[in-house]
C-alpha cells in the first residue's frame, strides 16, 4: 500500500484516473501544493495531547428527564366531523 503522508505527482495522477479529471501540469502542480498543506496541517492536529475525553461538544450533554404524570385529556376526536352518530362515525347504508 502507498504511503499517502506525502503528496507527489504520482498520486495526483493515480486520483485524477479514479476521478476521471484531465488536469493540465500547472493545476497539478496546484493540487501537490495544496494538498501538501492540508496534510501539515492534519500533522499538527496529530501532535495535539488529547489524553481526556473526546471534545465532541464544549459543554457536557445531559438528558434532562422529567417525571411521567397522567394527565386527563379534553381531545374529542369527533369533533369536527360532521358525520358522526354518538361516539361512532356514521357512514352510508350498504344494503
Amino acid at each position: 500500500m502507498q504511503d499517502y503522508s506525502k503528496i507527489d505527482r504520482k498520486l495526483i495522477d493515480h486520483v485524477c484516473q479514479i476521478a476521471r479529471l484531465e488536469l493540465d501540469d500547472s493545476e497539478r502542480e496546484s493540487y501537490i501544493r495544496e494538498l501538501g498543506e492540508v496534510l501539515a496541517a492534519f500533522k499538527v492536529m496529530d501532535e495535539l495531547q488529547l489524553e481526556d475525553e473526546p471534545a465532541f461538544h464544549p459543554i457536557k450533554v445531559e438528558n434532562v428527564w422529567r417525571e411521567d404524570e397522567a394527565r386527563a385529556t379534553e381531545w374529542d376526536p369527533l369533533g369536527n366531523s360532521r358525520h358522526k352518530e354518538g361516539r361512532f362515525f356514521k357512514g352510508p347504508k350498504i344494503v
